[in-house]
């Protein structure tokens, strides 16, 4: 109810959520400013050496990877910004083409550029297919690397190599 009305006036849903997740912005926001990103990351080294981590371990690693990948993204906007303020001002308002078009010299804006490329721009191949079909392909087989497709292979060596033929001797080296 508290969050239908505001001033006597009712609002919208969509009115609802983008405060939401102005709130949720500014909440985040305040803590990034508040954690250190050297124990972040010493925690993040760690948590990707464990090789078995539990429901709430991998929660806490999917945080502080993003947390660290946003403050290191801010840390590449406030260093943009500080090398093209040193720029001279004449060599800012260059022009890098030289046709007479104005209307697509925006087209190729370097910030919105690099953004887009080290934001959206797949590292793999498996990673261009969607989701769905990422995780397997038409025979059921694992295509993205996976603690199943690991134990599967492993299974699949200890059953190839543990075959008995008549030396007993061969199949506990084998071990």
């Amino acid at each position: 109810m508290e969050q239908q009305r505001l001033h006597g006036f009712r609002l919208s849903k969509k009115e609802i959520e983008e405060r939401n997740k102005m709130e949720q912005r500014r909440k985040w926001n305040e803590k990034l400013e508040r954690v250190d990103v050297v124990k972040l990351r010493t925690e993040l080294e760690s948590l990707n050496r464990a090789s078995f981590l539990t429901p709430q371990q991998n929660e806490r690693k999917r945080l502080v990877s993003r947390m660290v990948s946003d403050l290191e993204q801010r840390a590449r906007v406030t260093s943009d910004m500080q090398k093209e303020s040193q720029l001279d001002p004449r060599c800012r308002n260059l022009s890098i083409s030289t046709s007479s078009s104005e209307d697509y010299d925006d087209l190729f804006d370097r910030a919105r550029v690099d953004s887009t490329v080290r934001d959206s721009f797949p590292t793999k191949a498996f990673q261009l297919l969607p989701r769905s079909l990422r995780k397997r392909n038409n025979e059921g087989a694992l295509i993205a690397g996976g603690d199943k497709k690991r134990a599967k292979m492993a299974e699949d060596a200890l059953l190839s190599s543990s075959t008995v033929g008549d030396n007993i001797e061969e199949f506990f080296d084998s071990l």
